[in-house]
């Protein structure tokens, strides 16, 4: 009964994290993803792995448009990013940036 309650709390944390990205704020998925890190060390190392990358896109949401909404979700924010016209706004400012050898070539 122990074992079976012991994992019955890992897949709870689990599911209260896979929940979060898509209908609870961004706040919200990131603490249960500390939560399912803390209680887990080897699953939990996994799953902050990724919600780093999450962070990323968080990042790069607040350089491009600024604080996002608090009760804005992970999944949102990554659609928001990955709509076509967003990828060009922070494409620009990689433009200036030297290309390595060909952007050493002067015509």
């Amino acid at each position: 009964m122990g074992k079976l309650a012991k994992k019955r709390h890992l897949m709870s944390l689990l599911r209260a994290w896979e929940i979060s990205e898509d209908s609870r704020p961004f706040a919200v998925y990131f603490r249960a993803a500390q939560a399912l890190a803390a209680h887990d060390p080897k699953f939990g190392e996994l799953v902050l792995q990724i919600a780093d990358m999450d962070r990323g896109r968080l990042e790069r949401y607040r350089e491009t448009f600024g604080e996002p909404p608090a009760e804005m979700t992970i999944k949102a924010i990554e659609t928001v990013l990955a709509q076509p016209a967003n990828a060009l706004s922070t494409l620009g400012q990689f433009r200036s940036a030297p290309l390595g050898l060909l952007g050493q070539i002067k015509a």
